[in-house]
């Protein structure tokens, strides 16, 4: 329950701050590409539910890789956004970090957490512009139901 909840208010129950709404552009092969409002996700799955989704995004699993110099996209499975940390917030050994990809709409941000190590390995110190890359295991579907709200 804690890493695939079967709705908003579980995901939310249970601690999962990043809940986005998407809606399916693409469903073939045992693979779902959703338009999302921090740009287009893709994962493995079916769309059982017809086309509109709420996807998990659990702030432990995400990624955040710093730019530095080097702009190119780092060789990493999964969806990779381009996008700037906003904020930062440093907890004992971890880091919780606001990441605002650069397609998302309406300002919005999701939480990554990170170690202290993860941290300085991946080139974040004093970094604003970052790779945010949600691998395909960390991103969890479930159905949206009418009833449900932000």
């Amino acid at each position: 329950m804690l890493s695939r909840p079967t709705d908003r208010q579980v995901a939310r129950l249970v601690g999962a701050t990043n809940v986005v709404p998407g809606s399916v552009i693409e469903s073939a092969g045992g693979w779902v590409v959703a338009e999302t409002p921090i740009g287009e996700l893709r994962f493995p799955g079916e769309n059982p539910w017809g086309h509109e989704l709420d996807i998990v995004l659990r702030p432990e699993r995400l990624l955040v890789v710093g730019m530095g110099r080097e702009t190119s996209r780092p060789r990493m499975a999964g969806t990779i956004l381009a996008a700037t940390i906003i904020d930062e917030l440093r907890t004992g050994a971890d880091h919780i970090l606001i990441v605002r990809p650069d397609r998302a709409r309406d300002n919005e941000s999701l939480e990554v957490r990170v170690t202290d190590l993860a941290y300085q390995q991946h080139g974040l110190e004093g970094q604003s512009r970052c790779w945010l890359v949600l691998p395909e295991e960390a991103i969890h579907a479930m159905p949206r139901h009418a009833a449900q709200t932000g």
